[in-house]
């Protein structure tokens, strides 16, 4: 792998950021699609559902958000907390009564595609999740440029457990010190 491909790759993994609350996980992809391409595969159900779960997103706030995986029992029933089409999402994310707080979507121009930024702000009491977070938007992202570049999804499983293995061993949940 070139220096800049290594560059490239290492840019795609997620970030870990403290908070007094808990913190707040973070990932920049560029793709190759202009924005309102984007927008309606985050917002899209039948986009949803190919990337990310079936379900749906009521596009206004206040607006019910409600997505169950297929990989699990695991859903997110919440809100939306922000939204400025086709630019920004925010909603929360509650499972089963369980708050792992909110997740939010920004979009920009960038380079003759779009620049995503989600940051999925996790309370204390959801520590234990992180790294399986980690893994799991890591893996979720990968699907959503796939399906944007009209390449065949990958398959998350084992993709998820190498993710999860390499978050683990760069000790990014590591407690705070």
């Amino acid at each position: 792998m070139t220096r800049n491909a290594d560059q490239l790759d290492r840019a795609r993994y997620g970030t870990v950021h403290e908070r007094a609350d808990g913190f707040q996980l973070r990932f920049e992809r560029h793709l190759r699609h202009p924005v309102e391409n984007v927008w309606s595969a985050l917002t899209d159900p039948a986009q949803l559902a190919q990337w990310l779960a079936p379900g749906e997103i009521e596009l206004t706030l206040g607006g019910r958000v409600h997505l169950a995986f297929t990989d699990g029992d695991g859903v997110i029933d919440g809100e939306v907390t922000a939204i400025a089409p086709p630019r920004l999402l925010e909603f929360t994310w509650k499972d089963k009564g369980d708050d792992f707080g909110f997740v939010r979507w920004e979009l920009t121009d960038d380079d003759g595609g779009a620049r995503l930024v989600l940051t999925h702000t996790v309370p204390e009491a959801a520590r234990g999740l992180g790294l399986p977070m980690l893994a799991g938007w890591h893996s979720l992202l990968d699907q959503l440029a796939a399906l944007l570049d009209g390449e065949p999804l990958p398959s998350s499983g084992n993709r998820w457990q190498a993710l999860h293995d390499h978050y683990a061993q760069a000790g990014a949940m590591d407690e705070r010190s």
